[in-house]
């Protein structure tokens, strides 16, 4: 693994540490706000109107030159009626756990179901 030498503070001294590289980069896809755009059909400028955002705020939160912070996730995911954690994710990503969710309702009802049948003796009065 590679590292790289950051400067660092220490007891008022400025000493090099050794730190793995990839701890230090940046990471490239913090949440996925412009994909949900596009996957809803959603403008930058609905998504203005329905935040509050100015311009630039929202331009700059779509397209990652700004970092967001728990009230920006809040306020997009209540416009884009979102879980907050889908945000986070892919739409496509989003949408796959969605619909198996939605499968699994039927097959935890049936389950249940069996077990009540399963559980009988036939001595149950």
């Amino acid at each position: 693994m590679s590292t790289a030498k950051v400067p660092f503070l220490g007891n008022d001294r400025l000493v090099q540490v050794e730190y793995p590289v990839r701890m230090a980069s940046r990471p490239t896809h913090d949440w996925y706000l412009k994909e949900w755009l596009g996957s809803l059909n959603v403008s930058i400028a609905k998504l203005e109107s329905e935040t509050g955002w100015t311009h630039r705020i929202a331009n700059q939160l779509v397209n990652r030159k700004t970092r967001w912070n728990r009230d920006h996730l809040a306020l997009a995911t209540q416009v884009l009626r979102l879980r907050p954690y889908e945000l986070l994710m892919h739409p496509d990503d989003a949408m796959a756990i969605r619909k198996l969710m939605a499968d699994a309702g039927p097959v935890a009802e049936l389950g249940e179901r069996l077990k009540l049948v399963s559980d009988r003796t036939g001595t149950d009065g």
